[in-house]
């Protein structure tokens, strides 16, 4: 890096040039472009949708702070809209356990369902840890559409069910 600047020495007007070795400077500036970029394809690479957003005083979840193309479509909204939500906006009820457990262990994995924009809910299972960025307390949560695990759970219900009842008819023809 070369600095210039007009001086005037003894009544002769020269060039005073300083020159300083930025290499360490440049080799930081690279390290950090290569993790912003590993941090970009981690967030926007995933199946499942992906928000990061603030921690409140009450330890409630505040607006999100960024969210990937998958929570976008998931729910319906661009990223603009969602950007302007919070986790009360989507969620269909209220948490307080998961708060509880959130503020002890600084991680939590529980189900909820979601409410899109067209007003349709999703039942998802949601990995959520906190952790401070920017010294502010923030959380990132992972949500994972579990929509055919639960139709195949209530399916796996219907047949045991039948079973059942097979079973206890020839009990009692016996």
């Amino acid at each position: 890096e070369i600095s210039t600047s007009e001086i005037v020495l003894k009544g002769e007007r020269l060039v005073q040039s300083t020159f300083r070795d930025i290499t360490e400077r440049k080799r930081q500036e690279a390290a950090l472009r290569e993790s912003e970029e590993r941090y970009r394809a981690l967030f926007e690479g995933g199946n499942d949708a992906i928000f990061l957003h603030e921690i409140g005083e009450d330890g409630q979840a505040g607006q999100f702070l960024q969210v990937n193309d998958v929570a976008c479509q998931c729910l319906g909204y661009n990223r603009d809209e969602l950007l302007q939500l919070s986790t009360r906006d989507l969620r269909s009820r209220e948490m307080p356990e998961v708060v509880a457990q959130l503020q002890a262990q600084r991680s939590a994995l529980f189900e909820v369902d979601l409410k899109t924009k067209d007003g349709r809910t999703i039942p998802v299972e949601i990995n959520t840890r906190l952790f401070e960025l920017g010294g502010r307390p923030v959380a990132l949560s992972i949500a994972r559409d579990i929509t055919e695990r639960r139709r195949a759970a209530a399916e796996q219900e219907r047949h045991l069910a039948a079973i059942n009842d097979l079973y206890c008819c020839l009990l009692e023809r016996d």
